[in-house]
C-alpha cells in the first residue's frame, strides 16, 4: 500500500459536540460503576471513611477502589489514573484545560564523528555543555544536518542519559533513521509506511530540506570536534578528555590522599592506589547502544588477558 493513501487511514474524530456527548455519558457510567463499587466496599466494613464506616486496612482498600477503577476502565475502554480526573473530564468534555508549556531547548549538531571516538564521547560532551546550559525541568530537542550521521543507537544514548543533563526528556525527529531502525527490527513493512505517511503528515518528519525550528534557546556542537574522553574521575556525568587523564588522575590522587593498597580476598595481589579497575561495563551509556557494550566486551577480556 502507497505510503500517501496510508494517511487517509488516520482516525478521524467525531464532531466535538458529538463526542462531548458521548464521553459525558461514559464518564457518568463510569461514576456510577465506581459509586456502587464503593458502596459495596462500604457494606462488609471496609469502605473509605467519609461513606461513614471504619477502615481497617487501607491498602485492601486501594487495591479494591483501583480494581473497580480498573474494570469501569475496561467497560468504557479507557484509563483513568486517579490523580488527574478533574483534567480528564474536562478534556473528555471538550473544555479548556491549562497547563504550564516546558521551554524547549534546541541543540544543534553539524558535521561527523571522527574515526575513534565513541558514542559515549559523544554522549560526555553533550551532558557537559547541556549541564552548563541548565536545562532542569526544560525538553531538549536535537536537530540540525549532524543527525544525518548518526545512527538511532546513537541518539538513544543521547536521549538515555537525559537525567544526567537534567532534561525533563531528550528528544530526536522522525527521519530516515527511524525508518530504517523499523525496518531492520522487522516490523510490518504495512506499518512502517504508516509511521513515516504519518510524520509526514504532522510534520514530525526531518530530512535535508526540513528548516530549522524555533526554540526557546538553543546550542550548537560540531560532532568533528568531540574526542575520545573518559568520565569521572568521581562523578559518571563528568568528562575528562583522554589527553588529560594522567593529569586528571593527579589531581585526584592528590584531593582524595595517598591511600593505601586494598588486598583482594582469596589472592596475594592487592590494588594499589592509581590502580585502573574495571568495576562494570554495564552502564546504561553502554547498554543503550550495541556497539559501546560490545567494545567495553573486548576491552574487559583484552584488560583479562593481560
Amino acid at each position: 500500500m502507497r505510503a500517501d493513501r496510508l494517511a487517509d487511514r488516520l482516525v478521524i474524530m467525531p464532531e466535538p459536540q458529538e463526542r462531548s456527548k458521548r464521553l459525558m455519558r461514559l464518564y457518568f457510567t463510569y461514576r456510577v460503576i465506581l459509586a456502587i463499587g464503593l458502596l459495596m466496599f462500604s457494606s462488609v466494613g471496609i469502605g473509605p471513611s467519609f461513606l461513614g464506616t471504619n477502615a481497617p486496612d487501607l491498602h485492601i482498600i486501594t487495591v479494591l477502589t483501583y480494581l473497580v477503577l480498573a474494570i469501569a476502565s475496561l467497560m468504557l475502554s479507557f484509563f483513568d489514573l486517579g490523580s488527574t480526573q478533574v483534567e480528564y473530564a474536562f478534556a473528555m468534555l471538550g473544555q479548556p484545560v491549562s497547563m504550564l508549556i516546558p521551554e524547549v531547548i534546541g541543540f544543534k549538531l553539524t558535521g561527523a564523528m571522527k574515526e575513534g571516538t565513541t558514542a559515549t564521547d559523544l554522549v560526555l560532551t553533550v551532558v557537559q555543555m547541556l549541564r552548563a546550559k541548565g536545562v532542569v525541568g526544560k525538553f531538549v530537542e536535537f536537530y540540525g544536518p549532524g543527525l544525518d550521521h548518526l545512527t538511532l543507537a546513537d541518539q538513544a544514548t543521547i536521549g538515555n542519559m537525559a537525567p544526567e543533563y537534567g532534561a525533563t526528556c531528550g528528544i530526536f525527529p522522525v527521519d530516515e533513521e527511524t525508518i530504517r531502525y523499523l525496518s531492520f527490527t522487522g516490523r510490518d513493512p504495512e506499518r512502517v509506511a504508516l509511521v513515516e505517511a504519518y510524520a509526514k503528515a504532522q510534520g514530525m518528519w526531518r530530512d535535508a530540506s526540513t528548516p530549522d525550528p524555533v526554540f526557546t534557546d538553543t546550542l550548537e556542537l560540531d560532532l568533528g570536534t568531540v574526542e575520545p574522553s573518559l568520565a569521572g574521575p568521581k562523578r559518571p556525568q563528568d568528562r575528562v578528555p583522554l589527553s588529560g587523564v594522567s593529569g586528571s588522575a593527579e589531581q585526584a590522587l592528590a584531593d582524595m590522599g595517598s591511600g593505601t593498597a586494598t588486598p583482594i580476598a582469596g589472592s596475594d595481589d592487592s590494588i594499589e592506589p592509581a590502580d585502573v579497575v574495571i568495576a562494570a561495563i554495564t552502564s546504561c551509556t553502554n547498554t543503550s547502544n550495541p556497539s559501546v557494550l560490545v567494545g567495553a566486551g573486548l576491552l574487559a577480556k583484552k584488560a583479562r588477558e593481560k
